[in-house]
């Protein structure tokens, strides 16, 4: 019974639909380092972007020159102010991508799993372009 459970909810994960949204297209393939990319706020005038981080080297960020950070505004991408949340606007659905939490005297987003960032630096057989994308989950998180 118990191993009919388990197959049953990972069925469930692996079934959970996406969506793929391309962001940024890269013009040439980046072999070196790593891209970090994240979402930022400025909760005061509402504004919502895409930070995009290039590091040259995969250790750490000690003297590891980075690349200057791009602001990647994102179209349907929006600041909810009374729920302090960052929200996509996706095929008629409002889509939670993060909320803005505090823990001390720091103020930080969130993630909810529901719109994962990633970055496609070098040629793959995924198939997808070179950029920046970010994955949606509809129907609730993958978490």
């Amino acid at each position: 019974m118990k191993v009919l459970l388990l197959f049953i909810l990972s069925l469930s994960v692996f079934s959970q639909e996406s969506q793929i949204i391309l962001i940024k297209n890269f013009a040439e393939p980046r072999a070196t380092g790593y891209t970090k990319v994240e979402f930022a706020v400025n909760p005061t005038s509402g504004e919502v972007w895409v930070a995009e981080t290039n590091f040259e080297s995969n250790y750490g960020t000690e003297n590891n020159p980075k690349v200057p950070d791009n602001k990647i505004v994102v179209s349907n991408l929006y600041y909810d102010f009374p729920t302090k949340s960052i929200m996509y606007h996706f095929q008629n659905k409002e889509i939670v991508c993060g909320k803005l939490m505090k823990a001390f005297s720091s103020t930080y987003i969130g993630q909810t799993g529901q719109c994962n960032l990633f970055a496609v630096r070098k040629y793959d057989d995924s198939g997808l372009e070179l950029g920046l994308y970010m994955r949606l989950y509809p129907n609730g998180s993958i978490n």
